[in-house]
C-alpha cells in the first residue's frame, strides 16, 4: 500500500506540472556545430538553412560549419542530416564558458561508449539520462557519497579527482571522453596531458538553473541521449518556470534582500559566480546584496561582518562544502545545525534582520548540482511562503531520484538537506 503522504506529494507534483506545461519554451542556443539557424536544436531547418547559404541567400552562422573543416557545402548539409539520424561519426560542440586558456570547441568521435566522470554533477545527469553504464572512470571525491552513489562506487574504478587527475589511470581504462569542470582542473593538468591519445575533455559544469538545459541537451547529443534529456529538461524547467512566473511579479522594493553565502569563511555569492548561488534566489524573486561585487574565487568573494551588517539582509541562505554528514549520507542535522549556529549563535550578528526572524538556512548537497532545481524551490518557499503554499519541494526532491536517479531513497526517513527544516503547508 502506497503511504496518504506520499500520494498526496505526487498530487501536488502533478498540479504544478500541469499549470507548467506551457512553460517550457527554450531560451538558449544550442552550441554545436550543425545548428545553423541558432535555435535550441538540430533538425532539418538546419539542412534548409545551409543550403540557403550556399545558395546565396542566408547569411552563415558561427555554427553552420557542421562538419567543422573551415568552409560550408554540402558537406555540412550531409553532416546535419546524420545527426540528425544519430549516424554522424564526429561531433563538435562549442563548451561554455571556457576557462584557464581551455579551447572552447571540442571535437567528440562517436560512438561514446566508455566515459571518464571527474566530478559529481556529471554523473548525475549521466544517470539521469540512463548511460551510466558507459562510465569506465570516477573522482574519487564520489567516495563521500557511498549511498547516493553506491552502484556506480562499487562497479567503476577511482582514476584521481577534479583536481589532480591520473592520467595513466584515464588511458588504462580507454574512456572516449573525459568529463571535467569548467574552471578545474587546467588544461595543462589534462587536456595538455591527452593531446593525440583521441581522447576528448568535455567542460561543463551541471549545476546553474539557466545554463543547465543547454550543457544536458549537448550532452545528449554526445550522448545519443536526446529523448531522456527532453524528458529531464521537461521535469525540472517546469518548475523553475513556474516559479519564475510567479516572482516576476513582484515590485523591486518588495523584493527580500538576501545573502547567499558560502563556506566556513563568509563568502558572497555575487553577480558573476558561475554556480546556482548567482541565479537560484533571483528566480526565487530575491535581490542578492553581493550582486555587484567582484573579485573573489569561482564567482565567491570574502566579505567581513561589518559590510554584511551594513547591507543588513532580510534572509540568509548558506551552502558550506558536502561531507559524509550532510544530505544523502546522514539522517542527523547535527552538522547543518552546527553550521547555522556558527551564525545564529554568535552575538556580532544578532542585530541581522535575518538573524533577529530566524531567517537564516544551511543547505546541503542539493546547491551546487543538477538538483539545484530543487534547492531553488526551497529558496522560493523560505522567501516567499504565502506566495508558495502550493510548492512542496521535498515532493519534487522526491520524485527526481525516483524517476530520474532511480534510488530507492524515502525523504521522510532519510536525508538531512535544509536546517531548520522547511515546513509543507
Amino acid at each position: 500500500m502506497i503511504p496518504t503522504k506520499s500520494i498526496f506529494f505526487v498530487m501536488l507534483v502533478a498540479s504544478w506540472m500541469i499549470v507548467s506545461s506551457n512553460a517550457n519554451a527554450s531560451d538558449f542556443v544550442l552550441e554545436i556545430f550543425g545548428n545553423a539557424n541558432l535555435d535550441d536544436t538540430i533538425d532539418e531547418k538546419d539542412a534548409a538553412y545551409v543550403a540557403g547559404i550556399i545558395k546565396g541567400t542566408n547569411a552563415s552562422t558561427n555554427l553552420s560549419d557542421a562538419n567543422y573543416d573551415g568552409k560550408i557545402d554540402s558537406q555540412d548539409i550531409d553532416r546535419i542530416e546524420e545527426i540528425i539520424l544519430g549516424s554522424e561519426k564526429e561531433i563538435t560542440i562549442i563548451c561554455n564558458p571556457p576557462y584557464n586558456g581551455a579551447k572552447p570547441q571540442v571535437t567528440i568521435h562517436k560512438p561514446v561508449e566508455r566515459i571518464v566522470v571527474l566530478h559529481k554533477n556529471a554523473a548525475e545527469v549521466i544517470r539521469a539520462l540512463q548511460a551510466e553504464d558507459k562510465v569506465v572512470g570516477l573522482d574519487s571525491n564520489l567516495a563521500k557519497y557511498k549511498t547516493y552513489f553506491s552502484d556506480l562506487i562499487e562497479a567503476v574504478p577511482f582514476i584521481g579527482s577534479w583536481m589532480e587527475p591520473d592520467i595513466e589511470a584515464i588511458l588504462r581504462v580507454n574512456p572516449d571522453i573525459v568529463i571535467v569542470w569548467t574552471q578545474y582542473p587546467s588544461p595543462s593538468l589534462l587536456e595538455d596531458k591527452l593531446d593525440g591519445t583521441g581522447i576528448s575533455v568535455v567542460r561543463m559544469d551541471l549545476n546553474e538553473p539557466l545554463a543547465m538545459e543547454e550543457e544536458i541537451m549537448q550532452l545528449a547529443y554526445i550522448l545519443d541521449k536526446k529523448e531522456e534529456a527532453k524528458e529531464f529538461i521537461y521535469f525540472y524547467k517546469g518548475y523553475i518556470d513556474k516559479i519564475s512566473n510567479r516572482t516576476e511579479g513582484i515590485p523591486e522594493e518588495k523584493k527580500l534582500h538576501i545573502m547567499s553565502a558560502f563556506g566556513d569563511n563568509i563568502y558572497a555569492g555575487i553577480g558573476s559566480c558561475p554556480f546556482g548561488g548567482r541565479t537560484m534566489p533571483v528566480i526565487a524573486g530575491a535581490t542578492n546584496i553581493a550582486a555587484d561585487l567582484v573579485g573573489g574565487q569561482g564567482g565567491y568573494v570574502k566579505v567581513d561582518l561589518e559590510w554584511i551588517i551594513k547591507q543588513n539582509p532580510d534572509c540568509i541562505v548558506r551552502w558550506s562544502s558536502s561531507s559524509n554528514s550532510t544530505g544523502y549520507e546522514s539522517d542527523d542535522p547535527a552538522v547543518l545545525r552546527k553550521q547555522l549556529e556558527e551564525i545564529t549563535k554568535n552575538p556580532e550578528w544578532k542585530e541581522i534582520a535575518a538573524v533577529k526572524n530566524n531567517r537564516v538556512y544551511q543547505f546541503a548537497d542539493i546547491w551546487s548540482s543538477p538538483a539545484c532545481f530543487i534547492t531553488t524551490a526551497y529558496f522560493a518557499k523560505i522567501f516567499y511562503p504565502d506566495l508558495f503554499k502550493d510548492l512542496n519541494p521535498q515532493a519534487i526532491h522526491q520524485e527526481y531520484l525516483t524517476k530520474f536517479q532511480h534510488l530507492d531513497y524515502d525523504l521522510d526517513k532519510h536525508g538531512v538537506f535544509v536546517y531548520p527544516p522547511v515546513e509543507d503547508n
